[in-house]
């Protein structure tokens, strides 16, 4: 098998440094040179390389090799190849985790989307080294597997545009310090964080409506979390295994709570819950949670808690909200 090494950017070996906007530099393990259009040959699709209009394709002028590396110099500026051509998927950086054989390495760090691009499915999934993305405005949808396991990855804005971000979006990103979650987005699917250990901040827009079942799971850098007013799911297991979590508050719309949402959550001391009907609670939601020693309700709904499926289960703890 034959690795091609791009670095980040335009793609090339960084002993060559950043290509001019026209080239790619590449290297091989096996110090052959490569065509370019017989390099992703084993998911058996055609690469195009495409200039900065996102339709028009780049020419390739030259191919130099020399030494281990080739320069590849092409008639027009790049701004992408099209690695899926049947799905339409135009990738902005030469190499991404959509579909890559595995005779080819990436090594991107940073990546610029076009507005041409309206929905990321496993597109970057398993760029280890990709730091940064700026999610294009075009962008909708953040599909299943779009950014799992880039370790590198550091934050993450999802912006107005944003409606919902799919199954295991972000899973694994060990890297992963913040993420702010925009007004668009009315769903975050399962396990979209989860195993983002290093996820320390996470803001959650207005509009979201659900939080699917381990969504959250196994963070154990958050500390706090804040469930908007918008949210009437919290399915199961969702927050699981946060152990650094100590203080969760849920907004006043939430309906139902799904199995062992906190479970595991080993330093959770205070739950607030704004929702003046108890909602609907399965087995578990506190399992593994020693620290707990406070549920706080709305003053005129403590009886009703109290007196709650489960809930019941924690009546010593539950208590109005304090002004």
């Amino acid at each position: 098998m034959v690795k091609i090494l791009f670095n980040k950017k335009k793609g090339g070996a960084t002993e060559l440094g950043t290509p001019p906007n026209n080239q790619i530099y590449y290297r091989t393990t096996t110090g052959e040179k490569q065509d370019p259009y017989n390099i992703y040959h084993a998911d058996g699709t055609t690469p195009i390389f495409v200039g900065t209009d996102g339709t028009t394709q780049a020419n390739l002028i030259s191919n130099e090799y020399k030494d281990g590396y080739g320069v590849m110099t092409f008639d027009k500026e790049l701004s992408g190849i099209n690695q899926d051509v049947e799905n339409n998927i135009l990738c902005f950086a030469m190499v991404t985790g959509a579909n890559i054989p595995d005779d080819i390495v990436s090594v991107f760090s940073e990546i610029n989307l076009p507005n041409s691009i309206t929905e990321l499915n496993a597109t970057f999934n398993g760029c280890i080294n990709l730091e940064n993305v700026k999610i294009a405005d075009g962008v909708t949808t953040i599909g299943e597997n779009a950014f799992g396991l880039c370790f590198k990855m550091k934050e993450v804005t999802i912006h107005k545009n944003i409606t919902s971000i799919g199954s295991y979006a972000f899973f694994g990103c060990i890297g992963l310090t913040s993420v702010i979650i925009g007004n668009s987005v009315t769903s975050i699917e399962s396990s979209a964080f989860s195993d983002c250990s290093s996820l320390t901040s996470v803001t959650i827009g207005n509009s979201v409506t659900s939080i699917g079942e381990y969504a959250f799971s196994n963070c154990s850098g958050l500390t706090s979390i804040t469930i908007p007013n918008s949210v009437t799911s919290i399915e199961s297991s969702a927050f699981s295994n946060c152990s650094g979590l100590t203080s969760v508050t849920i907004g006043n719309s939430v309906t139902s709570i799904g199995y062992s949402v906190f479970s595991g959550c080993t330093n959770l001391i205070s739950i607030k819950i704004e929702a003046t009907i108890p909602p609907s609670a399965y087995s578990g939601i506190f399992t593994l949670c020693p620290s707990l020693t406070s549920i706080q309700v709305p003053s005129e709904s403590v009886d009703l808690y109290k007196a709650a499926d489960v809930w019941s289960n924690y009546a010593s703890k539950i208590t109005a909200i304090e002004d």
